[in-house]
């Protein structure tokens, strides 16, 4: 087979596996899969190997993606706003957040439901770390100054702050 006609084989192929979402490279370490290889190898070095070799100039953040450092300083540092609800005045840095914040405060789109309880969520990803934390009981960050553990760390750290630290707290639930 040709260099040319191998080419097309392979676009052909990689376009027939995403328009039928068909993820035929999957992680040997999670549930994580693609339909895209490069996927799969940033999923690997950002998540199991935990690479971060991109460092914002201006704070301590690092990432494994370009974008995501582009990301991180546009609306972190340069707090650039300018994707706006047309429901309401909340303001994004990135169109992604904007849809984000239309699928859970103006449709109350819950579409990913817990088997186990009456829990549901907007988003797959939230619907994961529920099972996790409430129903496997996961605890992954650990106090270092007593023994509570939390699946979430910024629970954790809202413990810091109000048990050890004696501060009110932040978080309306707490």
């Amino acid at each position: 087979m040709s260099l040319v006609r191998s080419q097309l084989y392979i676009e052909k192929e990689s376009s027939k596996s995403v328009h039928s979402k068909e993820r035929h490279h999957k992680c040997d370490l999670c549930d994580y899969s693609s339909y895209h290889k490069g996927y799969l190898q940033k999923h690997i070095k950002s998540v199991q190997l935990k690479e971060r070799n991109q460092k914002c100039d201006l704070c301590n953040y690092s990432c494994t993606l370009k974008y995501h450092l582009q990301k991180h300083v546009t609306s972190v540092h340069l707090k650039e706003r300018n994707h706006r609800c047309d429901s309401c005045d909340y303001r994004a840095s990135h169109k992604g957040d904007l849809q984000k914040h239309i699928k859970i405060v103006h449709l109350n789109e819950k579409n990913h439901k817990c088997e186990l309880c009456d829990y549901s969520s907007t988003f797959k990803d939230y619907l994961r770390k529920h099972i996790k934390s409430v129903h496997l009981k996961e605890r992954i960050h650990k106090c270092d100054l007593c023994d509570d553990s939390s699946f979430n760390k910024c629970h954790l750290n809202e413990h810091i702050k109000t048990v050890h630290l004696k501060e009110k707290s932040q978080m309306p639930f707490i």
